[in-house]
């Protein structure tokens, strides 16, 4: 009877446990974001911060512009200005 509680409690301990972990890390790593965004605009990585949701990338671009880029942390969609040159 206890071996059957204890694997009852182990596995609703298993099933609930895991979605929440699953929210809490990101796919995307900070590091991996940056070079999405240098694949995406050329330019000197100034700042990175980081939300909830995403990562806020501010590049200066070779001709002295500062853009700011947006990098989603689960798909790695890049937003914001591309290269034009």
């Amino acid at each position: 009877m206890k071996l059957r509680v204890a694997l009852l409690v182990l596995v609703c301990l298993m099933s609930f446990g895991q979605p929440v972990m699953a929210d809490q890390q990101d796919k995307i790593s900070q590091s991996q974001a940056v070079s999405l965004a240098q694949r995406h605009t050329s330019g000197r990585i100034l700042k990175v911060e980081q939300s909830r949701d995403s990562y806020k990338i501010k590049v200066l671009k070779d001709n002295g512009r500062v853009v700011t880029l947006r990098v989603d942390k689960q798909t790695g969609r890049v937003s914001g200005p591309k290269d034009k040159d």
